[in-house]
């Protein structure tokens, strides 16, 4: 370096400096990006969470709907059924297009046709209300299976639930890892960065320095007539 010109001595620290910005910039991207798609999949998860939890939520919808309508006949009570049995089969779909797990879609196959029936048992208890009254409808509910076929569902979207919440735990350590490799990245390749641009700009002052009191020497000599030094 004692040999290079003061343009390429300069031009030597401002590229070690740019050198470290865009090494820093790097892997700083790149743990962002981690982080972010990260993150991602927590929310996912979550969602994957809730809608799972929806299915239940429709189907004590439709069966409140329905043991409404048994006892009083008005339709204005069926409401609550006719949207959960309306939302049941989307939110059912809208998990199966969602995950791409296939434990998680094999629970939505065996889920699908549970709700099919429960549904079905529903319908007929509201249609026997329709034609022969409150005790048949009665009746009806008694004798079919559909608390079985709902302790099933149930049970079915525990086992979901419960997948779903550990692949939660994995992720959430993922999270935490990406956030605290980014920070490390950001924090230890800045000042990696700072110590070799103050390092370079150190040799390169301490370099101009000399050169300058060389001819700083040298002009003091010529002042004072010694032409001796020629260098």
């Amino acid at each position: 370096m004692s040999n290079w010109s003061v343009g390429r001595k300069i031009s030597a620290a401002v590229a070690v400096g740019f050198a470290c910005l865009l090494v820093v910039g790097i892997f700083a991207y790149s743990s962002t990006l981690k982080l972010t798609a990260t993150a991602d999949s927590v929310t996912h998860t979550h969602a994957m969470i809730e809608s799972g939890q929806a299915i239940l939520t429709l189907l004590k919808d439709a069966e409140i709907g329905q043991d409404a309508y048994l006892v009083s006949g008005e339709q204005r009570d069926l409401t609550p059924y006719r949207k959960a049995a309306g939302s049941l089969a989307p939110s059912i779909q809208k998990i199966r297009s969602a995950t791409h797990n296939p434990n998680q879609q094999r629970r939505m196959n065996e889920i699908d046709p549970l709700v099919s029936r429960v549904l079905q048992q529903m319908q007929e208890a509201i249609d026997l209300r329709d034609r022969k009254g409150f005790e048949a409808a009665r009746q009806h509910v008694l004798g079919d299976n559909s608390n079985q076929i709902t302790e099933a569902i149930q049970a079915k979207l525990s086992d979901y639930e419960e997948e779903e919440r550990s692949l939660l735990g994995t992720r959430d350590v993922d999270a935490r890892q990406a956030a605290d490799t980014t920070k490390s990245v950001v924090l230890f390749g800045t000042m990696l960065g700072l110590g070799l641009s103050a390092t370079v700009s150190f040799l390169v002052i301490r370099s101009l320095t000399r050169r300058l009191a060389a001819v700083t020497a040298l002009a003091g000599q010529i002042a004072s007539g010694d032409l001796s030094n020629r260098t």
